[in-house]
């Protein structure tokens, strides 16, 4: 009996002195390594209309495990990246939607495209991006109408890697509720949504990234490996048949009528399983094809496969590890994007004006 307790005792201490440790190692991480902190880490939400934002009003930092970048990220009021209030803008305004590309995940705000096309142009370019899909852009641009957005000419970021799903077919909306809370609120859940809330692994790894800065930092020195090497490889591996390709096409031209946006040009952000893996012939029909159906549709395209590929290294517009654009992509976008604009609609007359 006394060797029992002898050794509860035992491992009570050790539990103890291990808890005590960790705890000191993980304020000691947090003071030295202030960007693994989680309290400091980006955070996205889901409003009561099923909306995904910012969490409002807050400065926080963005860092890439294996050291690519390490910015800050500002959120206003609404929840959006972006230091112009929506109420600001005017029917010669131009807004930008999207995934984290657009969002500009990896650079500081005033290196994303959106933001150098604005100095470009010389007008306004408002961003609402948030990382999500066609579903979720669709909300976004909603929310941004009902807080007195006022979007005539929409520029929609496609990211070819992630947001070609198979979104529901919905009844074709009707004028009178284009843009009401209620048509908000009865979108049906976004796939990218859906597969995040499936996947245990994930949600695993986001429990402890936003809790422990020692997971943080121990998640970077692995990624610092030529894991990540193999793993970009296999970019590209989702489905990507007709019927997706024609569901995802007729989205964006329901967001168009649903939103009652008169001006929506589509930017395609090409997907780097065109330069990396085993499948780039298939990718690269899979890319002409998609660009041959908003044509089709009759959507305005900015097609920036041709000019990334122009320097015979388009790779050089991503970070080393993460995948998205650096500072170079950007600008590139915003190059291409801002001729098109001044040759094809600046001097267009507009709806709306």
């Amino acid at each position: 009996m006394n060797a029992v307790k002898k050794l509860a005792v035992n491992l009570g201490l050790f539990v103890l002195s291990a808890t005590v440790c960790l705890g000191l190692l993980e304020c000691l991480v947090r003071w030295l390594f202030p960007m693994y902190d989680p309290a400091a880490v980006v955070k996205f939400y889901f409003n009561q209309d099923g909306v995904l934002l910012g969490e409002k009003n807050t400065v926080a930092n963005q860092w890439m495990k294996a050291g690519d970048f390490n910015v800050q990220i500002h959120i206003n009021q609404y929840g959006f990246r972006d230091k112009k209030d929506v109420k600001w803008s005017t029917a010669k305004d131009w807004f930008v939607v999207g995934d984290s590309f657009s969002f500009g995940h990896g650079v500081e705000e005033e290196d994303r495209y959106s933001n150098v096309l604005e100095g470009m142009l010389g007008q306004p370019v408002y961003n609402i991006s948030i990382p999500a899909d066609f579903d979720g852009y669709d909300k976004l641009v909603a929310y941004a109408q009902q807080h007195g957005a006022t979007i005539k000419q929409l520029l929609i970021g496609v990211c070819m890697e992630n947001d070609l799903q198979h979104y529901i077919q919905q009844a074709s909306p009707s004028s009178d509720i284009s843009s009401s809370e209620h048509d908000v609120q009865a979108s049906s859940s976004s796939p990218y949504d859906v597969k995040i809330r499936k996947s245990i692994v994930f949600r695993l790894r986001m429990f402890l990234g936003e809790r422990l800065a020692i997971y943080n930092l121990v998640n970077a020195l692995f990624y610092r490996s030529q894991f990540l090497e193999r793993i970009i490889k296999k970019v590209g591996f989702v489905d990507k048949s007709e019927e997706v390709l024609e569901s995802s096409s007729d989205r964006l031209v329901r967001l168009k009528m649903q939103r009652d946006i008169p001006e929506v040009v589509v930017v395609i952000i090409p997907s780097r399983a065109l330069w990396l893996g085993e499948n780039k012939a298939v990718e690269r029909q899979i890319h002409t094809r998609f660009v041959e159906l908003l044509k089709q549709r009759g959507f305005p395209v900015i097609d920036l496969l041709p000019y990334f590929e122009a320097g015979e290294n388009p790779l050089q517009y991503h970070f080393r590890n993460d995948g998205h654009w650096n500072m170079n992509g950007h600008r590139k976008a915003a190059e291409v994007i801002a001729a098109y604009l001044r040759e094809s609609h600046l001097n267009k007359p507009r709806e709306g004006k």
